[in-house]
């Protein structure tokens, strides 16, 4: 993972496990009813959210691959075992799995790494749970490679895996969930056991496109593209203006955001 992981604090944490926990505990007993997996491993699992609502779900044997800003005591539930992993770096862990995650981190890693990344995921599991933040989606820090649903779609397409589009369509208005989930999630399987969820396939097949935005997302990246900019975000842009006018512009700023009225 790129070194802004700093920027995921213990705060950061502390507020994104509850709407991961929640979405899991939503989405996870479909795909848990349809793969029965007895092992499954989170690659970027931050918490481990989504692993202890496998436990809870009824699934032994959880591992977690997480940077080193995660430790073992951070983790919801202390029967998951943590993998420290830099997602920068090959994966290492040569275990296999019945599933495989990865939800919302792929885009933190960088482009170069994308292909190999998947390539490694692939090996861990025959079915993978993944979704990406799309370009524009935001809600997060250093995202560095937001990519359309069809770009993952391909890539897993190259190592024999089928997207199955079956929570998208289920779960899209279901608003508990974190709409980032059930705009990008979907599972993928390989062509080693696709006989094993023909039907699942077909049932999904519904003319549900591949790349797209949920409405919610639309609705919040517009609104903060017009939102008025805020006082650090107008210094930010000031200070890359040449010396005089930055300083004329700056003590502009200050006497307007002191005054009473706000005016100049």
């Amino acid at each position: 993972m790129p070194q802004d992981h700093a920027l995921y604090s213990a705060n950061f944490y502390a507020g994104q496990r509850e709407g991961s926990f929640v979405a899991a505990l939503a989405l996870l007993p479909t795909v848990l009813d349809l793969v029965r997996p007895s092992s499954v491993v989170d690659i970027g699992c931050g918490t481990g959210a989504w692993l202890a609502a496998c436990r809870q779900l009824g699934v032994g044997r959880t591992v977690g691959l997480e940077g080193d800003w995660v430790r073992q005591a951070d983790l919801r539930d202390q029967a998951i075992t943590l993998v420290t992993t830099d997602l920068e770096r090959p994966i290492t862990v040569s275990e296999r799995f019945d599933l495989a995650m990865s939800l919302e981190v792929a885009e933190h890693v960088s482009p170069g790494r994308a292909d190999a990344l998947v390539e490694e995921i692939a090996r861990l599991a025959p079915v993978v749970l993944f979704g990406a933040a799309i370009p524009g989606q935001g809600g997060g820090f250093n995202h560095i490679n937001e990519q359309w649903q069809s770009y993952w779609v391909s890539h897993f397409a190259r190592r024999g895996f089928q997207a199955i589009d079956l929570l998208r369509p289920r779960f899209w208005n279901a608003h508990e969930v974190p709409v980032h989930y059930r705009q990008n999630t979907m599972l993928y399987v390989h062509t080693s056991v696709a006989d094993r969820y023909r039907a699942a396939a077909a049932a999904a097949a519904s003319g549900f496109p591949i790349d797209v935005v949920h409405p919610e997302v639309h609705v919040a990246t517009t609104t903060a593209l017009n939102a008025p900019p805020t006082i650090s975000q107008s210094l930010r842009a000031i200070s890359g203006l040449p010396g005089a006018v930055a300083r004329s512009l700056s003590v502009r700023l200050a006497r307007a955001t002191s005054s009473p009225t706000g005016t100049a």
